[in-house]
C-alpha cells in the first residue's frame, strides 16, 4: 500500500497500480473491510490518471458511499473529485458538475488548506478535457497559489503543471514561461509529479504555440512513444490528437487523419467520451483545412454527441 503510494506520487502510475492491485487480492483473503476500501480507492484513482475512465468508475463509485457511511469526509472530498474528473471524461458533465459542487461544500467546512486546493484541481481537468483554456487556468492558478501558501508542493506541481498548459493554449507565453519556471523548481525538489504523463503533452502544444509545426511533429512522436510506455491512455490519446493538429498544419492531411483515427482508438476502447469528442472537433477542422465540408459536418456531429461545455 505504502509503496504504491509513494512510486504514484512520483508518476509512476502503471506501477502504482500494479501494486495495488496485489494488495487487493492478498486483502480480500484476510477480511479487512477498511484496508480493502482504501486499496479501492487508490486502484480507482491510479486507474483514472491513466485514463481508464469506464474501469476507474465501479471503484470510485463504491468508494464515495462506503467512506460517506464511514463519515470519512476529508477522505470522501478527496474520492468525490476523481469522480467528478471521471464522470466528466466520460462525458456525463452534469453528473460531474454535480458531485463537484456536493465535493467542494463539504471541504470548505472541513478547512484543510491541502484539500481547498485540491478543490481547485478537479475543475481545472474537467476544462482540461473541454478545452475551455480559460477557466481552467483560472482554476490552475488558484490551486498552485493556495498550495504554496499552504507549502504543499505536491499539489502546487499539480496547478503549475495545468497553468502552463492553458496559458501555451491561449497563447500567452510570458505566463506560461512563469508557470515553467515554478513548476520546475518544485518538480525537480519532488522528483515527480503525479500529473508528469498529462503534462509532457503540453510540450507538443507549446512548440505549436510558440515555435513551429516541425518542432512539435519531432517531440509528438517522443511523446505518443513515453505515454505508450507508461500506459497512459490521457498522454497518449491527447498526444496524438496534438501530433495531428501539427500535421495539419504541415499540410500532411492523410498523416494528420492517421494520428487523429489513432486517438479516437485509444480514448474510445477506454470510454474516455469526451476525449473522443474533442478529437472529433479536431478532426473537422482538419477537413476544413483540406476542403472537405462533408466531412467537418460529420465529425462535427459526432462530437455534438457528448455536451462539451458545463
Amino acid at each position: 500500500m505504502f509503496r504504491g503510494r509513494a512510486i504514484y506520487a512520483l508518476s509512476r502510475t502503471g506501477e502504482a497500480l500494479s501494486s495495488y492491485r496485489r494488495g487487493l487480492e492478498h486483502v480480500k483473503k484476510s477480511d479487512d473491510a477498511p484496508l480493502e476500501i482504501l486499496l479501492k480507492v487508490s486502484v480507482g484513482q491510479s486507474l483514472m490518471i491513466l485514463g481508464h475512465f469506464r474501469e476507474s468508475l465501479p471503484y470510485l463509485r463504491e468508494a464515495v458511499d462506503v467512506l460517506a457511511k464511514a463519515g470519512n469526509w476529508l477522505e470522501w472530498s478527496r474520492v468525490s473529485g476523481f469522480l467528478g474528473m471521471t464522470l466528466a471524461g466520460m462525458g456525463d458533465l452534469a453528473g460531474a458538475l454535480a458531485i463537484l459542487e456536493s465535493s467542494a461544500q463539504k471541504t470548505r467546512e472541513l478547512k484543510s488548506s491541502t484539500y481547498l486546493a485540491l478543490l481547485h484541481i478537479y475543475p481545472t481537468v474537467v476544462n482540461l478535457w473541454i478545452e475551455n483554456w480559460e477557466q481552467m487556468r483560472q482554476e490552475a492558478r488558484e490551486c498552485a497559489r493556495r498550495a504554496i501558501e499552504g507549502k504543499d508542493l505536491g499539489v502546487a506541481c499539480l496547478g503549475l503543471s495545468m497553468w502552463e498548459w492553458a496559458a501555451i493554449r491561449l497563447g500567452d507565453r510570458a505566463t506560461a514561461d512563469s508557470a515553467r519556471d515554478q513548476f520546475t523548481a518544485i518538480h525537480q525538489r519532488l522528483g515527480g509529479s503525479t500529473l508528469d504523463d498529462w503534462h509532457a503533452v503540453a510540450q507538443i502544444d507549446r512548440a505549436l504555440a510558440f515555435g513551429t509545426p516541425e518542432e512539435a511533429d519531432a517531440i509528438a512522436a517522443r511523446i505518443v512513444l513515453r505515454s505508450k510506455e507508461r500506459g497512459s491512455v490521457v498522454g497518449e490519446a491527447l498526444a496524438n490528437r496534438s501530433w495531428g493538429r501539427a500535421l495539419c498544419l504541415m499540410q500532411r492531411y492523410d498523416e494528420a487523419e492517421s494520428r487523429l483515427a489513432e486517438s479516437l482508438r485509444i480514448s474510445d476502447a477506454a470510454g474516455d467520451r469526451m476525449l473522443s469528442a474533442r478529437t472529433h472537433m479536431a478532426w473537422a477542422d482538419l477537413c476544413r483545412a483540406r476542403g472537405d465540408a462533408s466531412g467537418a459536418d460529420l465529425h462535427s456531429a459526432l462530437a455534438a454527441e457528448v455536451p462539451l461545455r458545463l
